[in-house]
């Protein structure tokens, strides 16, 4: 699943002039900046206020579906707490974030499934008090409804990445099985369930010459699972009835020689849950509905409550509340996020950005893309080609390269996008090489250490 694509062409970066934070987030919900996260926001127009990045999940692998566009602003709420129009205490700037996994719908499987980001373990968002492109959140219009709606989709899963069985590729597995393991529990709870279909998703692996067996069981749900040592990979989609929010399963592994391993990769379970708000914040999903629009109806603390549409970043809108109803558009998915102002995230880390502007630099037929520690050498080696074989050169770090081309999430892919994007306005002088300065891994995310560029072909 690819992350939000903008609409927006870029006409330079956003992140060229101004003063600009790097904002860390690692989950999705609703986060409020004042000056104690940002102390360089007091004293700043509250018009010249804006939130840049993009949503969770990684960059598309497909060509057709690359975006060379920049950072894109989200529709953010400023609440300027006196009305004077300069931003200081009791003043403060609401977005919703997401972390660097994803849940999306998947109209193959008809559920929302996670997507582990395979390189990076944070988002970032960029802050600025230069904001050419100044959006707030602003209240959708009122529709009919056409159907009524009480639940709404709660979601749970399971998914470390311990292991990475060949030491190559994106693939990571969980938990590891063998003949002196043979059996693991997994804990997973939901918001509640209103009863009816649950729906489960999880992946096995099978280490093996041999076909082993896994057997998956939770109260009124057991399957049987083969793998070859052929498939060694094995997703199972699968559903079952139930009127539990908490589920213990147990998988356990028979193993089809005494040297083969098993692993789980992850589980993943969709219920139907009561929409009931007990304060704080509450992420809503919403499956696709079979009419147009739909009423939702909303129990527990309905006074004071917000809520915000939040399905795709960029396009952010709020939602006329009322005794705990509010209507919209169904016919695709949504996401909602219902609040009171009693709770909200604020970021990991906050630091200031530095400007840069790769969206507006010359051509470049040699792109030199460093880890910063070789930065100096990377610089030696471009200017080498430029003197001796007489041609331009573009020197980065890969973490400016993501800053405008993957939010700041580390992902590879972001240089392919790089370089899409200076073939594009460059095309009598395209990048005709790309030089990685900078260690290969396999471990992107630094799961079992070290720190240097991934090495993904681009």
């Amino acid at each position: 699943m690819a992350s939000f694509l903008p609409t927006v062409k870029a006409q330079g970066s956003a992140l060229g002039s101004g003063r600009w934070w790097r904002l860390t987030v690692e989950q999705e919900g609703l986060y409020r900046l004042t000056t104690a996260e940002v102390p360089g926001l007091a004293g700043a127009s509250v018009d010249s206020i804006g939130v840049y990045g993009a949503g969770g999940g990684m960059l598309s692998l497909l060509n057709s579906e690359v975006s060379t566009d920049g950072l894109q602003p989200l529709a953010i709420d400023v609440i300027d707490a006196d009305g004077n129009g300069v931003f200081g205490d009791g003043d403060a700037v609401l977005f919703f974030g997401e972390g660097a996994g994803q849940w999306y719908w998947s109209q193959a499987d008809s559920r929302w499934e996670y997507e582990q980001h395979a390189y990076a373990t944070t988002n970032h968002y960029f802050l600025t008090t230069s904001c050419r492109e100044r959006l707030r959140i602003a209240t959708a219009a009122t529709v009919a409804a056409t159907e009524e709606e009480s639940i709404y989709t709660s979601v749970a899963h399971v998914d470390n990445d311990l292991v990475n069985i060949f030491q190559t590729g994106q693939k990571w597995m969980g938990e590891r099985f063998n003949t002196s393991l043979t059996s693991r529990t997994f804990t997973l709870q939901t918001a509640g369930n209103s009863g009816g279909t649950v729906k489960l998703r999880y992946a096995l692996a099978n280490h093996a010459s041999v076909t082993s067996q896994f057997v998956v069981s939770t109260t009124g749900y057991t399957n049987h699972v083969g793998i070859t040592s052929r498939l060694v990979y094995n997703t199972v989609v699968d559903a079952f009835t139930s009127t539990a929010s908490t589920f213990t399963f147990n998988v356990t592994f028979n193993a089809g020689e005494s040297s083969a391993s098993g692993y789980l990769d992850f589980i993943e379970l969709n219920t139907q849950a009561p929409l009931t708000f007990g304060g704080g914040q509450l992420v809503v999903r919403h499956n696709p509905g079979t009419g147009s629009t739909a009423r939702f109806h909303m129990g527990g603390q309905t006074s004071g409550v917000r809520v915000w549409e939040v399905t795709q970043a960029g396009h952010e809108r709020e939602m006329g509340v009322a005794d705990g109803q509010w209507s919209d558009s169904t016919l695709t998915e949504r996401r909602y996020i219902v609040f009171d102002g009693s709770s909200y995230r604020t970021p990991t880390a906050v630091a200031t950005q530095a400007n840069q502007n790769l969206h507006g630099c010359g051509a470049a037929e040699l792109v030199v893309v460093s880890h910063p520690a070789l930065l100096s050498e990377a610089q030696r080696v471009a200017t080498l080609h430029e003197l001796f074989d007489g041609i331009s050169t573009l020197t980065v770090t890969d973490q400016e390269v993501y800053n405008e081309y993957s939010s700041g999430k580390q992902d590879p892919l972001a240089l392919r996008t790089l370089l899409r994007d200076l073939k594009s306005r460059h095309a009598s002088e395209p990048p005709r090489w790309l030089l990685i300065m900078g260690s290969g891994t396999y471990d992107a995310r630094h799961l079992l250490g070290g720190a240097d560029v991934p090495s993904v072909a681009v």
